[in-house]
């Protein structure tokens, strides 16, 4: 799905609070990640990524799960975060993504190529 995203001119990041070496044991186990993680990963484990999107749950020292879209000027156009049980979509972020780039009005389901609602 990479591709998809490169696609569209999106560079990934990822940011988890677990350690270089906790990714690395995480990422091998291909029954809990059965394809190869290919983004960037980045450790924050002083949390300072997290404290600056707000997404920090301090008390456990662990982020909350969120998706922040960033556009090429530095602006965030869209933030999504969940609790730590729920898992996010790939597909909804490339999604969501595509409609930011859109320059339309685009409705929930919209999806690339579609008709803009106005």
């Amino acid at each position: 799905m990479l591709e998809d995203f490169e696609d569209d001119n999106v560079a990934l990041i990822g940011v988890s609070t677990d350690s270089f070496f906790s990714h690395n044991a995480w990422f091998a186990d291909r029954e809990v990640f059965e394809n190869e993680i290919t983004h960037p990963i980045l450790a924050d484990t002083n949390h300072a990524v997290s404290k600056a999107f707000g997404v920090l749950k301090e008390d456990l020292g662990v982020s909350f799960r969120g998706t922040i879209i960033i556009d090429d000027e530095g602006t965030v156009r869209s933030a999504t975060v969940t609790d730590l049980s729920a898992g996010r979509s790939p597909q909804e972020v490339l999604r969501t993504v595509q409609a930011l780039q859109s320059g339309g009005l685009c409705g929930a389901d919209w999806s690339k190529g579609d008709d803009f609602v106005a």
